[in-house]
């Protein structure tokens, strides 16, 4: 099993991160995802970034030039 790259580090906690309208809301999400799979992660990848990409799998070579 390949160990995951984290390309983003958690920040300091915002208000939002406490506010019950987003914390309802990211629930409301992981269950839509978890129920629809790749097809609810898509939409929301639509929805929220306007991204559709042919895949979400990031290849070894997209992670090493991020990291650079």
């Amino acid at each position: 099993m390949v160990e995951p790259v984290y390309l983003k580090a958690a920040g300091i906690a915002s208000a939002s991160a406490t506010d019950p309208a987003v914390r309802e809301r990211v629930s409301e999400m992981l269950h839509t995802i978890e129920q629809g799979g790749i097809d609810a992660v898509r939409r929301y990848s639509r929805e929220l970034d306007g991204w559709d990409p042919p895949s979400f799998e990031v290849s070894p070579g997209q992670r090493q030039a991020k990291a650079e």
